[in-house]
């Protein structure tokens, strides 16, 4: 019998700013050459970049539901159940903001006159 060939290893050398899907992103990619120790890393450093950051989805959708529970008192936050802003998620990739607006606006006027005991399951309502 053939003796058995090892199995063969490779190397390959992989820049960290390659895991970096933009480029504002790769600039903020450790070195990897070492880190250096900079006095202004802290409070200061983290705020800027959250301001840089685009807001979330999940955030977009909070807000918007947030913004229907100020208004409408039959409405609670349980009622957004995870189903829900599933659902409103995926309209915030089909149409943006504005469509996430205008689906809670439709459950804003279709609740407006409701009296929380008169749903038995509002998440389906």
């Amino acid at each position: 019998a053939p003796p058995k060939a090892k199995p063969s290893t490779y190397f390959v050398k992989v820049d960290v700013k390659d895991f970096y899907d933009h480029e504002d992103l790769a600039s903020d990619a450790p070195s990897p050459a070492g880190a250096t120790f900079s006095p202004s890393f802290g409070k200061e450093e983290s705020e800027e970049r959250h301001e840089e950051k685009p807001e979330r989805i999940k955030d977009i959708v909070y807000a918007e539901v947030k913004t229907v529970l100020d208004v409408c008192s039959a409405l609670q936050a349980h009622d957004f159940d995870y189903r829900i802003r599933q659902q409103l998620h995926a309209f915030h990739t089909s149409g943006g903001r504005a469509r996430v607006r205008e689906a809670m606006q439709l459950v804003r006027m279709s609740t407006q006159q409701k009296l929380r005991s008169s749903v038995k399951n509002w998440p389906a309502y």
